[in-house]
């Protein structure tokens, strides 16, 4: 299938793809009822261990947008262990050494960035003493920021080095939360400047990390390495607002928000120094 799909691309270059793909699910309950979207494309046949041609924009060339639509019920998913399949994804990526230290500094920055998204609201009426109106500015000049980078993200494909992309992206992001954090009281229209700024980077962050673990693991053990994928980000968010909401309570929002941005601009200075991360762009 990947080979007649790429003769058709080949033959009528459309800009984008768009792949529907027929899942597999644990309960009867989910059939026809839940949506997976994703622009990483997809690899037919790997949830069942008959992996093909994988379509996405390194095969084909152009972006692919998945969706992924239960139709089936796997007879087998009731005997796997999540445990077990966590375990199996840890051991497909750590075979990368780079890969296993790029998940785990993405991890890291997650706990950084985790509690922002609580703390700009509070910034807002806090620092500035602004009201609900300014609030809703500076959160709709996030998620603006965040549709210009999926956009850049999509348009340019993120060149030949994603490790360093992200690495970029996390000193972006720390660099903006920084200067917020030294901002005076009446500098509000800077800080929706660099929320702007911040999000169009945070969008360079889990395309090109997907990515580099298509590269890098076995087609039939992805299905488990992005369970792992999946299981830390999803620890790693509120674990960071946890220990970010004690943080900002202790030394004051301001304060918080310039050592939050100083902590997520050293972890991207440092994220790609090591040689096995810069391997992976090789």
């Amino acid at each position: 299938s990947g080979e007649l799909i790429g003769a058709v691309v080949e033959q009528i270059k459309p800009s984008c793809l768009i792949a529907v793909d027929a899942l597999a699910a644990r309960r009867q309950e989910r059939v026809c009822r839940t949506i997976q979207i994703s622009d990483t494309g997809i690899v037919p046949g790997s949830g069942v261990g008959n992996a093909r041609m994988a379509l996405n924009q390194e095969s084909l060339g152009i972006p692919v947008i998945a969706v992924g639509i239960p139709t089936v019920v796997d007879a087998t998913a009731t005997q796997q262990h999540v445990l077990a399949n966590l375990r199996d994804g840890w051991r497909a990526v750590a075979k990368t050494r780079g890969l296993l230290l790029l998940i785990g500094g993405v991890t890291v920055g997650m706990m950084i960035f985790g509690p922002l998204s609580a703390m700009c609201p509070l910034m807002t009426y806090n620092h500035f003493g602004g009201n609900g109106y300014d609030a809703s500015i500076g959160e709709a000049a996030f998620g603006v920021g965040m549709l210009l980078g999926s956009g850049i993200l999509m348009a340019w494909g993120g060149g030949r080095r994603l490790a360093g992309l992200i690495a970029v992206a996390a000193v972006i992001v720390g660099a903006c939360t920084a200067v917020c954090g030294l901002l005076p009281p009446d500098g509000f229209p800077v800080f929706v400047l660099m929320m702007g700024t911040m999000a169009v980077a945070c969008a360079w962050f889990n395309g090109p990390l997907l990515t580099l673990t298509q590269r890098h693991v076995p087609d039939e053990k992805m299905g488990r390495a992005m369970g792992l994928l999946t299981a830390a980000m999803g620890l790693a968010t509120p674990i960071g607002v946890a220990i970010g909401g004690v943080l900002a309570e202790w030394i004051g929002i301001a304060p918080f928000f310039l050592v939050d941005g100083l902590a997520c601009l050293a972890l991207g200075l440092i994220m790609y120094l090591p040689k096995s991360v810069r391997a992976l762009d090789a």
